[in-house]
Formats: structure tokens, sequence, C-alpha cells
């Protein structure tokens, strides 16, 4: 049976951004380093009352990452630079403990 790794090792960092701006997303964290996400479409009131401010209404996307502190913590500083230039982007960024049979950088990568 695979075993958790230690608390505070990984940061899963969640984004809801418009649709339109998801490879920009994905494009500056895979330059971080990250090489596992999951996008997932998503729509609700909070997000929308959240995202009132931007020019269109775009569908929303949901990605979420999972990196080492030090790679969270620079994203999350690319996040907020883009933030104070009025993209459309909001995130969570949390700590988990990875349960899974292989090394946490495969998981949903395209390698054999």
């Amino acid at each position: 049976m695979a075993t958790a790794t230690s608390r505070g090792e990984w940061r899963r960092i969640t984004i809801v951004t418009e649709e339109a701006f998801e490879k920009l997303m994905i494009d500056q964290a895979l330059k971080r380093g990250v090489n596992s996400y999951i996008c997932t479409y998503c729509s609700g009131k909070p997000l929308h009352e959240a995202f009132e401010k931007s020019l269109a209404s775009q569908p929303l996307v949901r990605i979420e990452l999972l990196a080492r502190p030090a790679v969270a913590e620079a994203l999350a500083g690319d996040l907020q630079r883009l933030e104070g230039l009025h993209y459309p982007v909001m995130a969570l960024v949390d700590e988990v403990a990875v349960c899974a049979g292989r090394a946490p950088e495969l998981v949903g990568t395209n390698r054999a």
C-alpha cells in the first residue's frame, strides 16, 4: 500500500480564471517547474460575483497544480502580479499530503 508523503512537502495551488487565460496560467506553472495539473471548467454564483468586473462573461476554468513549496510561493507571486494588472484570476494555496503509488511528479503526466 502506498504511504502519504510527510505533510508540508507539497502545495496544491487552485486557480480560477477565465477560460481565455487557461493556457497562460498553465504555461507559467510549467515554466516554474510544475508538471502535474488538472483543469475543470466550472461555474457558480460566488465565482461569477468574484469575476463580475471582467469585460466579458467568459466561461471559467479551475486549474489545480501540485508543487513543492518554493515553486508554489513563486507561482503565488506571479498570480499576485497578474491580479495587480487586473487579470481575472484568483487562487488558493494549501498544504497537502500526497497518497500515490508513484512520485507526484509523474501523476497526470504523459510519461510511459
